[in-house]
């Protein structure tokens, strides 16, 4: 038992009031919502729940589209920082798989990247790799076979390339965001070429089928993290004749179970979705949360980043070719029978991955049944499957509210949380950074109530009290499994509530939010420490959104504060942060 804690440890630290005329905000069917300034009980207006619908792209029947492979030979990666002749020219065999709709012009491009799990051509020694093995190397790529048709069977031409070489111990070490964009544009060089009607390797006539402005990435595992630099590497490069020539900027992306970003000048050029496995034992920690965490505190964000945890989902399941994973300890909630079976979870990144980018490149869909529309709340499901999700818009698009321990007053109380436990001062046993894994390090705000008249008070800066360019509210948040003041395996509640300059108010419950569920997991102790628990399973923070137009008779020209009220439940801790407001007409 010592050692786990000891590796869970390492893993951690790695009645709306009258008041002035209400500005009427346009409800999403268009009407405004009813005006009810002198109503002394208004109640808000229902909200539809998402309708989860296929894109409006009409699906190509798989029976017409034949996946196949294609072998493009031999070629070289130059190594560039390398001095030693031996090791700069790298053996490289570009082989992969390969679909397209059987009719179609100018076709999205989508391109699959498989992870490291393994080249097949490990040396007696164990630490390097014999390299090029062409007889044992393993192919890793035919495990999204599912994944092509599926896009293609949506109107895209699907390729699935070998990545191993990006990942070997062989001709120096590994290095994916070194080699892997090289690799990535060794195999763009040849469908451009194929797409001009020079080069029939891919057995397939692709002659002025694609369209290379239109290039959709997804990256599993360590392909995950290849995309990010991938994306980094091509930042720029928009001039006509790169983009038909294969070289030019990423469309959208789907990083699936992503290893971690390192980088953090990297960034994401394009929107793009984070599928996170709740019960990955690969990746333990869920790292892929990294590249949602760094993009959101950028200053100058520009693209749409979404953050999807996939509950009872692991690593392995998303490729068909691998077993699954043994590493790490599971929590109890991920238990081989609970786990959501092969084919639910390559069905689930099939329908997401093709719905995303028909929505991001404008062919058609529904962004509220993915989880993207900032005007509703948040999901609880997605195409049947419980998630949890993250939604964060441009920074032009976000007013954020500034977050310190001095907006608790009455019951409640707050401790300020920074990303990492050597700046949390005196607050590193209040913000549980040895007891919770909270995945991707954010920042948070612990706030703690304890009996009635709690709340938290949040000032909107100054000059910025007008709203009425903003649709929403949208704050991150998620219950503190190990606090005496949550009842076990309840949900926690509480309000929101605006205030205006008149002192008018409006006050919204949040009850039943997906983020305020009790976390799946178990608390653990240990015969020589039995003061010290640790929570199993990850903790995450997830979105809660309430539309403006449900706060009524408030002046929403002139908010001065947002408050969290909690004055539905007894006590409680949660966890909170990205407490702003959101404008979607940018």
């Amino acid at each position: 038992m010592k050692s786990l804690i000891i590796m869970l440890i390492a893993m951690i630290l790695l009645a709306a009031c009258a008041g002035a005329e209400p500005i009427a905000i346009k409800s999403p069917t268009g009407e405004p919502a009813p005006p009810t300034a002198y109503a002394l009980a208004a109640t808000a207006p229902t909200i539809a729940a998402p309708t989860l619908t296929v894109g409006a792209t009409t699906k190509i029947q798989t029976a017409d589209i034949g996946v196949q492979s294609f072998d493009l030979g031999d070629a070289t990666l130059v190594q560039a920082d390398y001095v030693n002749e031996s090791v700069r020219q790298m053996p490289v065999h570009l082989n992969g798989m390969i679909a397209v709709p059987p009719k179609g012009e100018n076709l999205p491009l989508a391109v699959v990247i498989h992870g490291s799990h393994g080249s097949g051509c490990a040396s007696e020694d164990g630490m390097t790799e014999n390299w090029p093995c062409p007889e044992q190397e393993k192919r890793h790529f035919e495990g999204f076979a599912y994944l092509l048709e599926a896009l293609a069977g949506q109107g895209y031409a699907a390729v699935a390339i070998n990545a191993n070489a990006a990942y070997v111990n062989a001709f120096g070490e590994a290095n994916t965001p070194m080699r892997l964009p090289k690799i990535f544009d060794l195999y763009m060089e040849q469908l451009a070429e194929a797409a001009r009607g020079e080069n029939d390797g891919f057995g397939k006539d692709l002659t002025g089928r694609i369209d290379f402005s239109k290039l959709v990435l997804v990256g599993h595992s360590q392909g995950g993290a290849g995309v990010d630099a991938i994306m980094t590497a091509r930042a720029g490069q928009t001039d006509p004749e790169e983009i038909a020539s294969g070289r030019g900027l990423v469309a959208a992306a789907v990083l699936v179970a992503p290893a971690g970003a390192s980088d953090p000048a990297a960034g994401l050029t394009a929107p793009t979705a984070v599928i996170l496995p709740a019960c990955d034992r690969d990746l333990r920690g869920l790292d892929g949360q990294t590249y949602y965490e760094r993009e959101r505190l950028k200053a100058d964000q520009e693209n749409l980043i979404i953050s999807v945890l996939l509950q009872w989902a692991n690593h392995n399941r998303f490729n068909s070719t691998l077993p699954d994973e043994e590493l790490a300890n599971p929590s109890v909630a991920c238990t081989s029978d609970a786990l959501l079976k092969s084919t639910q979870q390559r069905e689930f990144l099939a329908e997401y991955a093709s719905q995303f980018y028909d929505i991001v490149l404008g062919k058609g869909g529904n962004s509220a049944a993915l989880g993207l529309d900032a005007v509703q709340p948040a999901p609880n499901e997605l195409f049947g499957r419980e998630v949890l999700t993250s939604l964060s818009l441009p920074s032009d698009q976000r007013l954020r509210l500034p977050l310190t321990p001095q907006g608790a007053s009455g019951s409640a109380q707050a401790v300020n949380c920074p990303r990492t436990m050597s700046d949390a001062g005196d607050n590193k046993e209040q913000c549980r950074y040895l007891n919770i894994s909270q995945p991707g390090a954010p920042e948070w705000l612990i706030i703690s109530w304890n009996g009635s008249g709690g709340q938290y008070d949040a000032a909107l800066p100054d000059g910025q009290h007008d709203l009425t360019s903003y649709q929403s509210v949208h704050l991150r948040a998620v219950v503190d499994p190990l606090s005496e003041l949550n009842q076990p395996g309840e949900p926690q509640a509480l309000s929101l509530r605006l205030t205006d300059g008149s002192g008018a108010v409006s006050t919204i419950p949040l009850v039943n939010e997906p983020a305020l569920a009790y976390p799946y997991g178990t608390i653990v102790t240990y015969d020589d420490r039995p003061d010290f628990m640790i929570w199993d399973n990850n903790v995450l923070l997830s979105s809660i959104r309430v539309p403006l137009y449900r706060f009524e008779g408030v002046n929403l020209a002139d908010i001065q504060s947002l408050a969290l009220v909690f004055n539905q439940t007894e006590s409680g801790t949660i966890f909170i942060t990205d407490l702003e407001f959101l404008r979607t007409d940018q």
